[in-house]
């Protein structure tokens, strides 16, 4: 069964999300500000974390990208990956 088809939508997906998070990280990077618990004794600022997502959204756009050019088993883990990242955070999110 050929799959590159789905393969390439979802490497066009994170490209599309990275550059958005990259132009506007307020919203994620107030999300993962309050994703951080209490007890912990460092938190971010605030322009800490908008920094900061906004290099990861940079490097998802990247991997999308380089995936989408080199559909290759090593970009496919990337883009896995990225995902699993994804579904981690949600799901710790939701507890």
């Amino acid at each position: 069964m050929e799959l590159i088809g789905i393969f390439f939508i979802a490497c066009g997906l994170l490209v599309l999300a990275g550059i958005a998070k990259a132009v506007r990280p307020d919203d994620t990077a107030r999300a993962l500000v309050l994703l951080i618990p209490e007890p912990i004794a460092w938190r971010p600022s605030f322009k800490a974390a908008r920094q900061a997502v906004r290099m990861g959204a940079l490097l998802e756009a990247a991997a999308g990208v380089c995936a989408l050019c080199f559909p290759r088993s090593i970009t496919a883990a990337l883009i896995a990956f990225s995902y699993a990242l994804f579904v981690g955070v949600v799901t710790y999110a939701m507890q």
